[in-house]
């Protein structure tokens, strides 16, 4: 990273895990990124001599965590079209960063607190998408992100339905849905339904 991550961004990258979504597993996702938990070529190379070192998707000689899930050609394309989605999506111009996308460190609060949970779900679920394929040759779909948004923005906000008790919860749900009939309207394919089977 071009920058060192300070002790207090830590502390809010750490907390971000917690707070990324109110489903389990994709906070294991967060948590697998922020500790690069993942086993890249590279270190598979060090247990096993036989293995390749190089990137399944673009041949890179030695394929690492930070080339397995951003420096990669074919990666860096599937982030630019990620983060051009929910830019569009959030009306904020997100930073193509390294700090932002893969620990969850958004620049500091312009956006409503909702939005900033909508980006930061976007960003889980896309690393999800990679960590799906991780040594497949086939790199992940952006149809396939889209897909997964719909679904489980929608299931945030039955979440959201169901625990909210404050003043703010009637808006927040509102301001949740508009998000959510703008993925919509972004072409997104049909909800496999997987969500909606988690929330029963």
């Amino acid at each position: 990273m071009s920058d060192p991550v300070t002790e207090v961004q830590w502390n809010k990258i750490h907390e971000g895990v917690k707070t990324v979504s109110s489903n389990a597993r994709f906070k294991l996702t967060q948590y697998n990124y922020v500790h690069q938990v993942y086993l890249t070529p590279k270190r598979l190379h060090t247990i096993y001599s036989d293995r390749n070192l190089a990137c399944p998707r673009c041949g890179e000689t030695v394929a690492d965590f930070i080339h397995m899930t951003w420096a990669c050609p074919v990666i860096d394309e599937y982030w630019r079209l990620v983060i051009e989605k929910l830019s569009q999506l959030t009306e904020w111009n997100i930073p193509l960063e390294m700090k932002v996308i893969l620990l969850g460190l958004l620049p500091s609060p312009k956006q409503k607190k909702l939005t900033r949970k909508f980006i930061m779900l976007g960003l889980v679920l896309a690393k999800r998408r990679i960590a799906i394929r991780w040594l497949s040759k086939n790199p992940p779909r952006i149809e396939d992100w889209l897909r997964d948004m719909i679904e489980w923005s929608i299931a945030e906000e039955v979440h959201m339905k169901k625990i909210r008790k404050d003043d703010k919860r009637e808006t927040d749900i509102l301001a949740w849905g508009t998000l959510v009939e703008a993925l919509n309207i972004q072409g997104g394919p049909e909800s496999t339904g997987e969500a909606e089977r988690a929330e029963q």
